[in-house]
């Protein structure tokens, strides 16, 4: 089974690190569409973070943001408003084109899901 990571724009989840009802709904539509891929983020977990007093910004889970991306087979860049500005987004799109040689890099226009 293939494992993608996904990334995306913190404008995804609400301000309290909780993925908001439109970034529910796209990642619902990939999941079901691509049954057989195994979907993942960091922005999975912000809400536990976040309930647990942790900064939600990219520095603080760039570390572990790398490691599950060298544990992926892919990386979709889910194209929510911003993504083209976001820090985390930018800084993991550098990162897999430095260690990504063989793996696929792929740009979802999420009003087309």
């Amino acid at each position: 089974m293939k494992t993608v990571f996904l990334s995306m724009p913190s404008s995804s989840t609400t301000s309290d690190g909780k993925l908001n009802e439109f970034t529910k709904s796209v990642i619902g539509k990939l999941i079901k569409k691509h049954i057989d891929i195994v979907f993942i983020s960091p922005m999975f977990i912000f809400e536990f973070a976040n309930s647990a007093n942790l900064s939600l910004t990219f520095y603080n889970w760039k570390e572990q943001c790398y490691e599950l991306l060298d544990r992926s087979d892919e990386l979709w860049i889910l194209k929510f408003d911003g993504w083209d500005k976001s820090h985390g987004v930018r800084h993991e799109l550098a990162y897999a084109n430095d260690h990504y040689n063989h793996r696929k890099i792929k740009y979802i226009d999420i009003h087309t899901i």
